[in-house]
């Protein structure tokens, strides 16, 4: 029960209210507003439907507000069906575009960013959904490019193969970032030591399946890449 209370809470906080609703004003302003606003009230629906048998009384009241909007007849939630699974709506590559989007994200004001890559897979991505970005991230400006030379004194994070630069002059406190990096450098460590330590265990490399030892591989560069980006900021504050 925990879990699954858990669960919805950081979707319906989390995923909706703080991605998908912010990204879908954007498109509230355009042909495409009345389908927007369905998929968003329809979501909300079903997403109360889940939450009924935990917060039966306030999803049947919202719920109440709702139901025109969604062709529902049943007058309670408690006499609905629970929302039910569909692998034919599950989309792996819109999934790996989003996390893409949430990765390079970072927490700012009014500031500008660099987001740079040796491939362009993910700067494609990043290009291609930089309003969203820069919506969400407050964002003046976002520069886009393959192996973009790094500002002085920047704040550094890292996405998988990312690299995100934010110019941080008259911004921050220089110590700060120093300690926040020297955090970021040992769990990258850490990260490190823990995959090459399963991928030398043998019982793992021959009773695991292919797919999860490639995954362990796929977070270890991952982890060996992040390592490289916060020792090489760690140099530039010093």
């Amino acid at each position: 029960m925990a879990l699954t209370a858990n669960t919805l809470y950081h979707f319906l906080w989390g995923d909706f209210c703080d991605w998908y609703v912010e990204l879908a004003k954007q498109r509230f302003q355009t042909a495409d507003k009345e389908h927007v606003m369905a998929l968003c009230v329809n979501i909300l629906y079903g997403t109360l439907k889940a939450l009924h048998p935990l917060i039966p009384f306030v999803t049947e009241e919202i719920a109440t507000s709702l139901r025109p909007y969604v062709g529902e007849t049943e007058e309670f939630l408690l006499n609905q069906p629970y929302p039910a699974f569909d692998a034919s709506l599950c989309n792996e590559q819109a999934v790996r575009k989003m996390n893409i989007v949430q990765g390079v994200v970072p927490p700012g004001l009014k500031i500008s960013a660099v987001v740079t890559a040796h491939t362009q897979e993910e700067l494609a991505v990043v290009k291609e959904y930089e309003s969203y970005i820069k919506l969400m991230a407050k964002l003046e400006n976002l520069t886009v490019s393959v192996n973009a030379d790094k500002p002085k004194q920047t704040a550094t994070a890292v996405f998988e193969n990312l690299a995100i630069y934010v110019p941080l002059t008259g911004l921050i406190d220089f110590d700060k970032e120093r300690k926040r990096l020297e955090k970021d450098l040992a769990a990258a460590k850490a990260n490190i030591a823990s995959r090459e330590a399963r991928l030398s265990q043998e019982n793992f490399l021959k009773h695991a399946p292919a797919e999860q030892i490639q995954k362990t591989k796929d977070e270890l560069a991952a982890a060996q890449a992040a390592l490289a980006q916060v020792t090489a900021s760690l140099k530039d504050l010093a």
